[in-house]
């Protein structure tokens, strides 16, 4: 009994999801919110290999954090698994 108005529930958050205004840029055929425009141009533009980047935030940080997506995406893994591999990492 309780499927019925959970599922309609469901669907009533899900319908009300673009009422508020958002707005998404499409780029190649990537959809993002336009809020986060300019972290996405901020990546495309960056030359540096990921461990290279966190490997020099070592340099001015004592401490660095990484954060943990959504965990299905394996790509973090990789990265992970790439940083902790390198050498200076290793030092």
């Amino acid at each position: 009994m309780l499927k019925k108005p959970a599922l309609w529930m469901a669907c009533l958050l899900m319908s009300g999801a673009g009422i508020h205004g958002e707005s998404f840029c499409n780029t190649g055929g990537i959809q993002y919110k336009t809020e986060i425009a300019p972290y996405v141009d901020f990546l495309k533009k960056q030359r540096q290999k990921p461990a290279d980047y966190v490997m020099g935030l070592f340099e001015k940080y004592d401490l660095v954090i990484l954060c943990e997506r959504f965990h299905p995406e394996t790509t973090q893994y990789d990265f992970i698994y790439d940083l902790v591999s390198d050498k200076r990492f290793i030092e």
